[in-house]
């Protein structure tokens, strides 16, 4: 029959595009054959904008049709399709009227389905489902509203390897699933009083078949460790004395955490702390009973393979190639934890703990190298630390990115002021050198550079000049790093004295918050991704998209600016500085937690990048991502639009500004 004909010709164009191509055979030859074909001539309209909508969905079969938004200024370009992409779905937001108007660019060939149809399949398949979310949100637990009833929605079902969607996150059971592992430190906790005798205490860990025990007052409050390390240790000493109190022999104080932690947050605990024992208590501190010991053997029993080995021995490694060595085992198991999609929050803490041991290291071996070449040189007795800047102050990189670090330093007395920083500088330039080695690049924000190791003073005067004088826009974008600056070596809490000067310029100036504004709007989002390319808002077209520049740079600073403006200084990764501005502004919730979302999907995939060319994963190529991660990155577009537009309105930044 004719209509079989085009039915089985309408199924066999449909099973090459997503979502149809996950449909049985049976079923997309039931839905074509529900489909109607149509023909539209260049310029003509298939829908336009505040008509009354139709119970028709699109698929488009050969041409391209543009979608445009007409408003009093005119029609702005919103998005384009092509063959294979669905066209018509936004009105699943209107009641009775179009949101856009579609206008054919070139001749065109459409096949029209029916709403019913359409529901139908997305009830039996989530996959279709998906696709159709990721064209409104970014957040993989969206639920897409029926336009028939106004009230139900369908749920998107965890199913990954069915929708194909790269940038969701599966749960991680192995990090989150703390059930066993509580229970097994519950009930293998062994304790003594400290008038317990080292020979009691061994016997009591071998009776129980355990390698480490608490030993607690009476009121069970934990007072020290004592482990087969320890008794190990006290006898290649010559200490070991089995009549003597266990006190004398424990390891304190102890490390004690809540019993709430998951097991991924135990695992960086471990490897922040540098231990293989974490007390659980009531509170988490040592001033309630001990719960249970939750040991590194535990964790690689019940959880596999681990990082905790790395962290001690990138604490322990002999020269700047061995740190090298190390930090590249730390880059397989990035790539692990993303090809098997585990939280990228948790990925990024773990990378912030890995570069942070890699610096301590790298300190502690170039103050090592300095003394032995410079004998007569003396360390400065000022307190001093390590900082991180940008992304690597919020905790938002992945892999190995390029150096941001620098020093900063209590001002000296005068007659040490050149012998202190001359100290400084060496020292700076020496880290970046190891880094360097272990595949860190220099750049402007590395610690070689002289205006990246300043006292405190220098510190202050740099950030007044950036939030009070009237200098150029250029001169204020190479100050933004510099506002997200984390201590990770020496006298952690100096930084607090800078914070404390600086952060009531950025609350209580309106001025200087229109600057950050109109600096975070520098560089526009693309408007869409079209036939695998990128295109900008003013047709412009791409091969590739530069992440950096066009999505997780501005999604920073705007984060950033709009955290300052709602009195947050704490330095935290952007999608935080998003979802707690978000909380404190409910009429633009929705907005920031998308916001949040985009950032993460964009940092997601530039890591994906990184690890499949090799490189910094700056620029991504739009053919090598799957359909559902394409539309995606299309809601990122708008999103980020969207925050650019209320940016503009709260901050007063005219439209012609930031562009």
């Amino acid at each position: 029959m004719k209509t079989n004909s085009i039915a089985l010709r309408v199924a066999d164009f449909l099973k090459d595009y997503p979502p149809f191509e996950y449909m049985s055979e049976e079923d997309l030859l039931a839905f074509a054959a529900q489909g109607r074909v149509r023909f539209h001539e260049k310029d003509e309209y298939v829908f336009e904008q505040d008509t009354p909508r139709t119970p028709w969905v699109y698929v488009v079969a050969s041409g391209t049709v543009e979608v445009v938004k007409k408003s009093d200024e005119g029609e702005e370009l919103f998005d384009m399709r092509g063959p294979g992409d669905l066209l018509g779905i936004s009105w699943f937001f209107s009641d009775k009227l179009f949101v856009h108007s579609a206008r054919a660019m070139t001749d065109v060939l459409l096949y029209a389905f029916p709403w019913s149809a359409l529901r139908a399949a997305m009830q039996k398949y989530a996959a279709l489902s998906r696709y159709l979310a990721a064209y409104f949100s970014i957040n993989p637990n969206y639920r897409l509203p029926d336009p028939q009833d106004g009230q139900s929605s369908f749920p998107t079902l965890p199913s990954l390897e069915r929708t194909g969607a790269a940038s969701a996150e599966r749960p991680a059971l192995w990090l989150t699933d703390t059930g066993a592992l509580t229970r097994r430190s519950r009930q293998r906790m062994i304790a003594c009083t400290p008038a317990t005798t080292v020979r009691e205490a061994a016997a009591l860990m071998v009776n129980a078949g355990q390698d480490a025990g608490i030993v607690a007052d009476a009121s069970g409050r934990p007072l020290g460790i004592f482990s087969q390390f320890d008794f190990c240790n006290a006898l290649a000493q010559g200490r070991l004395n089995e009549s003597a109190l266990i006190d004398t022999l424990m390891t304190a104080p102890v490390f004690t955490v809540r019993d709430t932690l998951d097991a991924g947050e135990l695992i960086l605990e471990m490897l922040k702390r540098n231990v293989r024992y974490l007390c659980l208590t009531e509170d988490g501190t040592p001033d309630s009973p001990a719960l249970g010991l939750v040991t590194e053997r535990a964790l690689q029993l019940l959880h596999g393979r681990l990082p905790m080995f790395l962290g001690r021995e990138l604490r322990r490694a002999a020269d700047e190639e061995s740190l090298a060595a190390l930090r590249a085992r730390a880059d397989e198991h990035v790539r692990e934890y993303l090809e098997t999609h585990l939280p990228l929050k948790w990925i990024c803490d773990f990378v912030a703990t890995m570069d942070t041991l890699v610096v301590q290291r790298a300190l502690e071996l170039a103050q090592k190298q300095l003394l032995a070449e410079l004998p007569e040189a003396h360390r400065p007795s000022v307190k001093w630390c390590w900082l991180f800047f940008g992304q690597c102050a919020r905790k938002e990189a992945l892999l190995r990115a390029a150096q941001e670090s620098g020093i900063l330093y209590e001002d000296p007395a005068p007659d040490q002021q050149e012998s202190t920083r001359g100290w400084f500088l060496r020292l700076g330039a020496r880290v970046a050198h190891i880094l360097e080695v272990c595949g860190f690049a220099r750049g402007p924000l590395s610690a070689d550079r002289s205006e990246n190791v300043r006292a405190l003073s220098q510190w202050v005067s740099r950030f007044e000049r950036c939030t009070h004088e009237f200098c150029e826009d250029e001169q204020l974008e190479s100050c933004l790093p510099y506002f997200d600056m984390r201590a990770v070596a020496g006298s952690t809490q100096l930084p607090d004295q800078l914070h404390e000067r600086w952060k009531n310029s950025f609350t209580s100036g309106d001025f200087f918050l229109q600057r950050l504004a109109r600096a975070a709007l520098e560089n526009l989002p693309p408007l869409t991704i079209f036939k695998n390319a990128i295109v900008d808002t003013d047709g412009e077209v791409d091969t590739r998209l530069d992440i950096v520049r066009n999505i997780l740079q501005p999604l920073a600073d705007c984060a950033r600016v709009l955290a300052y403006a709602q009195g947050f200084a704490r330095i935290v990764p952007s999608m935080e500085r998003l979802s707690a501005v978000a909380e404190q502004l409910p009429e633009k919730k929705d907005l920031l937690l998308e916001a949040a979302e985009a950032f993460r999907v964009a940092l997601y995939h530039r890591a994906i990048c990184a690890t499949r060319h090799g490189d910094d994963g700056r620029f991504l190529i739009p053919s090598e991502l799957n359909k559902i991660d394409q539309e995606l990155f299309k809601s990122v577009f708008r999103t980020i639009d969207e925050l650019f537009k209320y940016m503009r309105a709260r901050f007063g930044v005219p439209e012609e500004d930031g562009d």
